[in-house]
């Protein structure tokens, strides 16, 4: 781990990419702007009330720091990518990205299935309520 680390310092230190370091503001806010964007890029659709609900998890997702092994890296073109130090691996997405998708995709199947729930209930009711009004009238008869 130790000499794969001292390796890909070396390679670093003869090209033109930098290691750059991540300035994590645990009060950071993002904007709107900024929430329904990432939200767009996770899946979302912000003019959708039920993804409306969810943007808490693009919210979330701009304020996630780095995983540790991961640093943010500048190509010689000036381009950001990711670089995990531990395993040699690098990406164009923060490595967190992922996981908020999944995310979104996780709470937007239990928001379906509860919103089905909800129906089913409501339908039911209508039956039951339905069946005491034409039980009420024939008792009235």
């Amino acid at each position: 781990n130790t000499l794969l680390t001292a390796s890909i310092l070396q390679l670093f230190s003869m090209s033109d990419n930098v290691v750059l370091e991540e300035e994590y503001d645990p009060n950071y806010a993002p904007t709107q702007e900024e929430i329904h964007e990432y939200a767009e890029f996770l899946g979302m659709n912000a003019k959708d009330s039920d993804d409306v609900e969810l943007l808490w998890i693009a919210e979330e997702g701009l304020k996630a720091p780095l995983p540790s092994e991961w640093k943010p890296c500048k190509s010689d073109e000036d381009d950001i990518y990711y670089f995990n130090f531990d395993t040699g691996e690098s990406r164009w997405e923060h490595p967190c990205d992922e996981y908020y998708k999944k995310l979104y995709q996780t709470e937007k199947k239990k928001q379906a299935q509860q919103k089905q729930q909800k129906q089913q209930h409501v339908a039911l009711s209508k039956i039951v309520n339905d069946f005491d009004s034409i039980f009420q009238t024939d008792l009235e008869k």
